[in-house]
């Protein structure tokens, strides 16, 4: 059950969400790559640069077990979570930036991606998860394979079926969700460990990740208002920085590492973040009304 689950259904399930990234761009919304690079640029640094930094320094300053900090490093190195552009667009946020975003990070994250895990283990590794390692060139290629190939098929299903890819938008959406919601469930059904203890530790786990969430959200905002952002780009960049590409973390943590307790650090943090991203957004386009 466990090899179906890792080997096949986690990765089919995130080339299914990245086919969707890929119908989703259009050429008109890259135009901001050249109008408004620093704009981007910016939101760039804040997922990835501020987010792997924030993630190392909560890791170093708690006591948390090895396998939480590694999770959190992985984490913070998976962003362009595909759900931000529908919280974007609820809360009238820059929407073309946040695809243009969501498409970019989800290029760049097949390199730095198994760099900074690899550094996580080597600074936080200790024999409670050890023997546990990520193998470079072999990440690459499947982080690769599940996001580089679905999204350019997704761009081409657009181009020559763009009637039928408008139809399939809306209900696609939530075709995904239920698939992440299956994903979660099954990581946590395959550690097959329901006990107080465990049920304080998910709890725990909660608070860091939420301190994570939180502290993401709040500093990429302030820090880029600071420098005279938009209100309303400055809090399109936040929830891109607070929403991860949780699937694809939890498939680099138990099909690439073989660990649960490592994947269970995104599942815990993706279970919640829609709706802390959701206030979050809210609050901000309320300002934007006043």
């Amino acid at each position: 059950m466990h090899e179906l689950f890792s080997q096949i259904l986690l990765p089919v399930t995130i080339a299914l969400i990245m086919f969707g990234v890929g119908m989703s761009l259009k050429k008109e919304d890259f135009r901001m790559l050249w109008e408004k690079p620093v704009v981007v640029s910016a939101g760039l640094a804040a997922q990835m640069i501020l987010l792997p930094l924030l993630a190392f320094l909560i890791a170093f300053s708690l006591p948390l077990p090895a396998s939480v900090k590694v999770g959190l490093v992985l984490l913070a190195a998976a962003p362009g979570g595909t759900i931000s552009s529908v919280v974007t667009y609820w809360v009238r946020g820059n929407v073309v930036l946040c695809v243009v975003l969501t498409s970019l990070t989800s290029l760049l994250i097949i390199g730095t991606l198994p760099l900074l895990v690899r550094m996580a283990l080597r600074l936080f590794a200790h024999q409670d998860i050890e023997g546990i390692h990520l193998p470079f060139f072999n990440t690459l290629f499947n982080v690769a394979v599940v996001i580089l190939f679905p999204v350019y098929t997704g761009v081409l299903f657009k181009k020559y079926f763009s009637l039928l890819a408008l139809r399939m938008e809306k209900p696609y959406e939530a075709v995904m969700t239920g698939l992440l919601a299956l994903v979660y469930v099954m990581v946590i059904v395959s550690q097959n460990r329901i006990s107080h203890s465990n049920f304080l530790f998910y709890v725990s786990l909660a608070a860091v990740s939420l301190l994570l969430n939180l502290t993401a959200m709040t500093g990429s905002y302030y820090l880029l208002r600071r420098f005279y952002f938009s209100h309303r780009n400055s809090y399109t960049i936040a929830i891109q920085a607070g929403l991860q590409d949780t699937a694809l973390a939890i498939y680099v943590a138990s099909s690439l590492m073989k660990s649960n307790e490592i994947a269970i650090v995104p599942v815990v943090y993706g279970s919640f973040t829609f709706f802390t991203a959701l206030i979050f957004g809210y609050r901000q386009m309320k300002k934007d009304q006043k």
